[in-house]
């Protein structure tokens, strides 16, 4: 690991880490021993991560200032944002969450200033 950012906690107690230097997304085990990553060549530059109730990976990439989607498998599926200040654009996101109350994915938008 190198660079380590955000982490989130799924349901099995593992634990999934933005490894920022690595261009990842790491898994360890809730005894903190590495087991498997994922997004190498999708994502450069991870700085959060999240996981819905079905499973799925959000990770905010701060170079490309995307969101990209992964699904349970860890194959990508879709990505959104982009550099700019429009509501659906992003200035170099610095974290992703889920909120299973309602679903929805909130992004931490350092530069414009915003929670979207």
């Amino acid at each position: 690991m190198s660079t380590p950012y955000k982490a989130a906690v799924d349901s099995s107690g593992n634990i999934w880490v933005a490894d920022w230097d690595n261009a990842r997304i790491a898994r360890y085990n809730s005894e903190g021993v590495y087991q498997t990553s994922f997004g190498q060549g999708v994502i450069d530059s991870p700085t959060g991560v999240t996981i819905d109730s079905s499973g799925n990976f959000y990770v905010s990439n701060y170079w490309d200032s995307r969101i990209h989607k992964f699904d349970s498998g860890f194959n990508h599926v879709l990505d959104w944002g982009g550099y700019g200040a429009g509501d659906s654009q992003f200035k170099y996101p610095q974290d992703v969450v889920y909120n299973p109350s309602n679903g929805y994915i909130y992004v931490m938008d350092q530069w414009n200033h915003k929670v979207k």
